[in-house]
């Protein structure tokens, strides 16, 4: 009998621990680092996005709630450079930010594709692309990652030429009105549409 129930508590025992799989995980508490990171690298994605389609940047804060942050990236009117300031919302910078900055796009000297002209729907052109400047204003949303502070986000906003050609034609024949329009979409402005990631960095990492 005595079996029996040494047997049975052993089982309500073992059950009790199975149902409650978060029981070990409780003792040990998620402890983030004790400051906040002194350097964030990043990288993004999107429409007009500050670094273009495809691009790396950094995010130095300089105050609780400012940021400095710089990048470079892959655009569909060349390279694109990027700098600018954000200012959160919330400590650790966190939460939501407002954003401004100015961005350089280098353009293509030789860009040749298949277009269609004013005689033709389609015949092969070369274009030069030209450098474009224009300034931005975003809102984002950041979101921790992990114990350490890494951040994913997105954002919107809109970014404004404010100086520089579109582009000169150097062969082929003249664009017709829809390549024309084509070229105009494809060059830097208007909506932003962004997201990304960011590592954040403390002192003392190696």
């Amino acid at each position: 009998m005595k079996k029996a129930a040494l047997v049975l508590l052993a089982t309500l025992f073992a059950f009790n621990l199975f149902a409650q799989p978060d029981v070990f995980a409780q003792e040990i508490p998620k402890i983030r680092p004790a400051s906040c990171p002194v350097i964030y690298l990043s990288t993004s994605t999107g429409i007009n996005n500050a670094t273009g389609v495809v691009g790396f940047s950094f995010d130095v804060p300089v105050a609780e709630y400012v940021s400095i942050d710089a990048g470079t990236g892959l655009s569909s009117w060349g390279n694109k450079l990027y700098i600018g300031g954000r200012y959160y919302l919330k400590s650790c910078h966190r939460g939501m930010a407002i954003s401004a900055g100015i961005t350089r796009n280098t353009g293509v000297t030789d860009f040749q594709s298949d277009m269609e002209t004013i005689y033709k729907p389609s015949e092969p052109v070369t274009l030069r692309l030209y450098p474009k400047t224009n300034i931005l204003f975003a809102v984002y949303r950041y979101v921790t990652l992990g114990k350490r502070y890494n951040r994913f986000y997105f954002g919107g906003g809109w970014s404004q030429n404010i100086s520089g050609k579109q582009f000169k034609q150097f062969s082929g024949n003249q664009l017709s009105d829809n390549s024309t329009n084509m070229i105009n979409m494809r060059s830097p402005g208007g909506p932003m549409i962004t997201a990304g990631f960011s590592f954040g960095y403390f002192r003392g990492d190696k």
